[in-house]
């Protein structure tokens, strides 16, 4: 008698959710910097210090400075 090749559903949630914290670790993503706020768009926005200068982004405030970088310009 053969085995079955299906995988069991637990198999697959255990794969699934061990996978998800590896995307927390990663941390957020890298938004470029803003010399000034910007307004109307209806987004909040905030500002770290970066390279001695006001790095606006949209979001809230807090944001690690490793994920905010100054474009070419």
């Amino acid at each position: 008698m053969g085995r079955s090749r299906a995988v069991p559903i637990g198999d697959f949630i255990v794969v699934l959710i061990s996978g998800a914290p590896i995307d927390l670790a990663r941390g957020g993503d890298l938004v470029e910097c803003e010399p000034q706020r910007v307004t109307g768009d209806g987004r909040h926005w905030a500002y770290r210090i970066v390279d001695g200068r006001e790095c606006w982004y949209p979001g809230r405030p807090g944001k690690p400075k490793n994920e905010l970088f100054w474009g070419r310009g």
